[in-house]
This record gives C-alpha cells, sequence and structure tokens, in this order.
C-alpha cells in the first residue's frame, strides 16, 4: 500500500472529547445504534450522568446527532458504523472496532440499548474482561416477527443477556416476558421504579404557551370546536396504525366533529400499505404532520392519544401525552400496558382490535367529564414517576450499585 493510500485509511472512530474533565468516580461506556438515539433517548441524561461522578463515552453510528448531543453534555463521543438489520459481514466489521475501542477505553462499565449495539457491545465488553455490563432493554422487537425473523432475534437476545452481567427492562411487562419466554434468570433483570427509561420534561410542559393551540390548529385547517384523536409515533404496521386508521373511518361515519392527528414520519421498514398510505394522505379530516422535535405543541391541541401499538418497551408518548394532562387509548401489549392505569389514566384495548379502539374512544368522545378527570390523574402519574430527572436519577443510582 502506498503512502498516500495509507492518508486516505478511513479511521477506526471518529471521536469527539469535551474540553473539561469533570471529576470522576468511574469509567462509563455507553453504545447505542443509531445517533438520532443518542438525541432522543440519552439526550440529557448524558451530562446527569458525568456530573453524578462517572468519565462517559457515549456510541453510535455517525452522525451529526451524537457528537452535537455529546458537545451539549460535555461527554466524549466515539462514531463506530453499525446496521441496523442483520449484516455478517458488516457486524463483524464493527464488533472489532468496538473491541479495539473499549480496550482504548478500559471502562469499568458499560450499558448498552437497542439490538444491534447491545449484541455486538456486550460481546466486545465480555472479551474485554470489563467487569460490569449492563443490557438496557427498551424493548423486544422479536415479538412482532415470526418465523426465521423472529428465531434470529431471539437468539441474539439470548445472547446479549449472557453476555451481560445485569439488565435493566424498560417495563414490568419486558422483564415478565425475558423471563417468561426463557430468555433470562429474574434475578438478572431489574426495573427501575415504575419502569421508564426515557423520562418526560415535566418544565417543557408546565411553561408551554397554550394560546398558541388555536393557531395550531387553524394552520392544520381543523376546524374550531372539532374533537382531536392524537397518535405521535413512527407511521408503520406495528405501531396499530392500520387498526386505527380502520377504527377511525368507522368513527367518523357516526360523528362528522372527529379529526385524527397523526404526527410521525412513514418508514419502509414494516410499511404501511400503499392502500393505507394513500388512505391517510387523501381524507381530509386525517392531518400528517412529518416528525418533529417538539411534539409539545400537537398534544395540546389532541383531546386524547391513541396508541394501538403491537409493542413497546415503555411508549414516551403516552408520558409526554400525560404531561400535557390528556389521557391515552392503548394496548395491552409488551411495554404499552404498564403505561395506562385502565380506567384511571386511560384504557386498554386487545392488540389488532379496531372494534375496541371505536369503543375505547367513543368512551373518551362521548364523557368529557371522565376523559378530563382521566387526564389530571395521566399528569399527576407523570409527575410523580416519570419525570426525566427522577428517571435519569435511578438509572446513576443502580449504575453506582453495580460498578
Amino acid at each position: 500500500m502506498s503512502k498516500d493510500e495509507g492518508k486516505r485509511r478511513v479511521p477506526i472512530v471518529t471521536v469527539f472529547l469535551p474540553q473539561v474533565n469533570q471529576p470522576t468516580r468511574s469509567r462509563l461506556f455507553l453504545a447505542v445504534t443509531a445517533p438520532q438515539t443518542v438525541k432522543c433517548v440519552l439526550g440529557g441524561q448524558l451530562g446527569y450522568l458525568s456530573r453524578g461522578g462517572f468519565a462517559t463515552t457515549v456510541v453510535s453510528s455517525a452522525g451529526p446527532d451524537l457528537f452535537k448531543t455529546a458537545q451539549e453534555q460535555g461527554v466524549a463521543a466515539c462514531a463506530v458504523k453499525m446496521a441496523r438489520e442483520v449484516a455478517p459481514a458488516s457486524d463483524l466489521v464493527s464488533l472489532v472496532r468496538l473491541l479495539l475501542l473499549i480496550r482504548r477505553i478500559r471502562p469499568e462499565l458499560t450499558a448498552y440499548g437497542t439490538p444491534k449495539a447491545s449484541l455486538l457491545a456486550s460481546i466486545a465488553a465480555l472479551l474485554c474482561r470489563v467487569p460490569t455490563r449492563i443490557y438496557m432493554v427498551h424493548g423486544l422487537r422479536f415479538q412482532t416477527k415470526t418465523h426465521l425473523s423472529r428465531a434470529v432475534m431471539r437468539l441474539t437476545e439470548r445472547i446479549t443477556l449472557s453476555a451481560s452481567t445485569h439488565a435493566v427492562a424498560a417495563s414490568v411487562s419486558v422483564r415478565d416476558a425475558l423471563v417468561d419466554g426463557g430468555l433470562v434468570r429474574a434475578e438478572k433483570v431489574t426495573v427501575l421504579g415504575a419502569g421508564a427509561l426515557v423520562g418526560v420534561d415535566l418544565e417543557r410542559y408546565r411553561t408551554y404557551d397554550q394560546s398558541q393551540t388555536s393557531l395550531l390548529q387553524a394552520s392544520l385547517k381543523i376546524p374550531a370546536g372539532a374533537r382531536v384523536i392524537g397518535f405521535v409515533g413512527r407511521l408503520v404496521r406495528d405501531k396499530g396504525v392500520p387498526e386505527l386508521l380502520d377504527a377511525f373511518l368507522a368513527l367518523q361515519r357516526r360523528r362528522e366533529d372527529v379529526h385524527l392527528l397523526l404526527v410521525g414520519d412513514f418508514e419502509e421498514g414494516d410499511a404501511l400499505t400503499p392502500e393505507v398510505v394513500s388512505a391517510i394522505e387523501g381524507h381530509p379530516q386525517i392531518h400528517h404532520v412529518p416528525c418533529t422535535e417538539d411534539v409539545t405543541p400537537f398534544h395540546f391541541l389532541m383531546d386524547f392519544l391513541v396508541l394501538p401499538t403491537h409493542r413497546e418497551g415503555f411508549p414516551t408518548a403516552i408520558l409526554e401525552a400525560a404531561a400535557a394532562g390528556k389521557p391515552a387509548v392503548t394496548t395491552t401489549a409488551t411495554g404499552a400496558v404498564d403505561a395506562v392505569i385502565h380506567g384511571e389514566t386511560g384504557l386498554h384495548v386487545r392488540v389488532g382490535r379496531a372494534d375496541e379502539l371505536v369503543d375505547a374512544m367513543t368512551v373518551m368522545l362521548d364523557d368529557p367529564a371522565r376523559r378530563e378527570q382521566m387526564g389530571w390523574l395521566a399528569r399527576d402519574r407523570a409527575g410523580r414517576e416519570f419525570a426525566d430527572i427522577d428517571v435519569w436519577r435511578r438509572i446513576l443510582e443502580f449504575y453506582r450499585a453495580v460498578s
């Protein structure tokens, strides 16, 4: 290889190091697959862990969200390319790069979330003999897969859990699914507090100027006095969007004042059929807003949230709706069932049942007093159990206890 070729060789990792080093007790290595997860899931938690005594390095695939978030939070960041889906050759390269990186950083504690990063980082940390290896289980993708895909994903979960010294589940139902499915021993899995690995910024909702809601409503061409049913999330099949569409169309035939607000992007993975997409885009009372960084205004616009999901870890959309004082209709799917107390902060329906969605939405629309009471109770629960600072504190205390 020539000298010029050597100069052009792509480095193993791209690194950002903060200018100011905080006094620390242990080196913490955090890995997730995508840079968007660093921003949306880890976010302020990174700075909180750093201030709490951990020299924190966050790792994901390259992207501006990784380095911008790390710089804002004052932690180190390293980019290691990781494919989201199964890619044996690419995965092997990523594993080697993570091995080299962990050997260089020599952390006392590693933590990882999202399936691919967790699989690779857990193996790399085990081979490097990192003493504490924590799998943060945000959800179980295999639950909505079938046949070979399901078997492969279950196997990767088993490998990750076996390579880890501890697991932290996002909810009680996620923990139960792992244990009852024979993937891990009960004593190895912890649920922190009432669940949730991502809290909600309550201050953002407390200080939001609700006088702006009418302007947003007008911009979306939703008539004054209309009832707004909201959905926030990825527009894919396993979020229950087809059932939501069917239920809304059935409901709208009986109630002309209802409108459906969808906040999120269509995605290629687990994509909706062209017929469903066309129905969404062509209906005058369905309002689609692409994914946006701040969903706060949209939660205040809706009367209640509907999340007919097939699987979750612990849905942040329900916590955000609760912070705005809005109840939720969701399913009894893993993760979702923990986010709503049935009859108190919202309603449960069974997965895939559009008829039950119609009934639950009708209850919400026909009984405004009950809907408002559910919203108040949901907000109270969010404040007591799911404030972001409290979620971060529980994670920090757990890291300290096991390291």
